[in-house]
């Protein structure tokens, strides 16, 4: 094991996140295996939820702008228009 100076930490010592997605030190083969596939099917999940997105963005910039009107003056509490 290396002998760090103090105050210097180690990648995996200073980010959590790559402790909680790593896999386990006593990980099996057929694990290992069933991991990665799992692994696999949630970035194709993942991809095409963001072409989704993307998808969903352009087609709200190809939309015309929507068309706000104000309305002045009186009105009566028993009348209420919605447009």
């Amino acid at each position: 094991m290396q002998i760090l100076p103090p105050g210097v930490l180690r990648l995996s010592d200073a980010d959590p996140l790559t402790k909680a997605i790593a896999p386990p030190l006593n990980e099996t083969p057929s694990e290992r295996d069933a991991r990665l596939i799992a692994e696999r099917d949630a970035k194709i999940r993942s991809d095409a939820i963001d072409e989704e997105l993307n998808r969903q963005r352009v087609a709200e910039r190809k939309s015309p702008n929507p068309v706000k009107v104000l309305l002045l003056g009186k009105f009566s509490l028993q009348v209420l228009y919605t447009l």
